[in-house]
Order: C-alpha cells, then structure tokens, then sequence
C-alpha cells in the first residue's frame, strides 16, 4: 500500500503541475478514502499508513497492524478492556467484536472479583445449569475455578453466566500461557465450543484492577 498518485508527477516530481484546483480535488479525494475505511470498520489511520508511504514504496502491513487497526476481523474476537461508571462504582468490561457477547468484570459489597458472560447463548437457563454441572471447572486467564463458582442468572433479559473469583491474580493475566482463550473448561470432559471466549489481554489488568477497588 502507499500514496495514490498522478503519473505526471512521478516523471517530473519538481514540475509546476498543480493548481488550487488540482489541491481541492486531492483534499475530497483524501477525505472520500477516510470516510469509505470508517464505513468498512477499519481504524482511519490505515488511511495515513498509506499518506505516509511514497508512490516509489510498497508499505505491506505486519501482522500486529492488520490486529490493530481492524484490517483483519473475527467476530468471536473479544475488544480490548474498558471501564465505566456502574451504580456506586465501577465496572470493566470487553465485547466481543460483533457486539454480540459481553464480558463484565466486577464486585460486590463482598469485594469478591467477579466475571459476567453475556450471550447469545444455544441454552436456556436450565440447559446452562446442567451443562455447568457436568463441567470440571472453569480457567479465567489462566487460572482455574471450582464449578461451584459458576452460576447462571438473567441479564439484559438473557441467560448470562457468573463466575464468582476468590483469590483471583491480576498479576497473572498478563503471564497466562492462555493468550488467545482466555475462558474455558478443563477437567474430564470433552471440549465444549460455548466456553471459550477469546477475551483480550489488552488493558486487563489495569481496567480489573479498578474495577476490583470500586465495588459496585
């Protein structure tokens, strides 16, 4: 990728070739680009990449760069984490990229970490609730739950499930060998597809840390 051009310029880069016109046309047509990769879903700054980049150059991006600005898309692909203002307190929170599930991090009176999975799920209420009790346990970023600490309640009118977290490390989110799953079962069972969200490490500990201080 790099800068969009005009062969005349290329052949006589110190040429007097352009006008106000020629300026204002080069302006819309920058302007056309931002608005058609915000559109799209991809970051603007793919836009400068290439501004940056000269006609004579070829910038292929990384694999880091298409991650970050939204060149690449996987709706199961969990946002980077953020916070907001919740009740008496604070919340942390990461939605998977299709907004179509949510992970809350928070606490109550009791100052128990705690982790709210959000939907869409295939079960009901019930069917999550036998499901979980043929569960081993539950791993959050590496660290491994009882599946006495999973219940299941409504949110937003939807089952959603909760993990209740005694001891839980922030230290450990950003060493945990789980990179890419961040939440999934463990023990005697076969692997079930449900559980496993590919919550984002980015911003983790800091955005839980605060939220585990501002109990909700």
């Amino acid at each position: 990728m790099h800068q969009f051009y005009n062969n005349a310029a290329i052949h006589q880069p110190s040429a007097k070739l352009f006008d106000a016109v020629d300026l204002s046309a080069q302006q819309f047509v920058s302007a056309v680009l931002v608005d058609y990769v915000f559109r799209m879903g991809v970051n603007p700054r793919f836009v400068a990449k290439a501004a940056e980049t000269s006609p004579a150059e070829m910038h292929r991006f990384s694999q880091q760069e298409l991650k970050e600005l939204d060149i690449v898309w996987e709706a199961d692909n969990f946002e980077p984490w953020a916070i907001e203002p919740y009740g008496g307190g604070v919340v942390a929170f990461s939605r998977s990229k299709d907004k179509s599930r949510m992970a809350t991090a928070f606490c109550r009176k009791d100052k128990v970490p705690r982790l709210l999975i959000t939907g869409p799920w295939r079960f009901n209420e019930g069917e999550l609730r036998q499901i979980i009790a043929g569960l081993g346990g539950i791993e959050v970023f590496g660290q491994q739950f009882p599946k006495e600490a999973l219940s299941v309640r409504t949110a937003n009118k939807a089952p959603a499930i909760e993990v209740s977290m005694a001891r839980f490390s922030l230290a450990a989110i950003d060493t945990a060998k789980t990179a890419g799953t961040s939440i999934s079962q463990y023990g005697p069972h076969v692997y079930w597809a449900d559980f496993d969200f590919r919550i984002a490490k980015e911003g983790a500990s800091r955005a839980l840390a605060i939220a585990f201080r501002n109990c909700i």
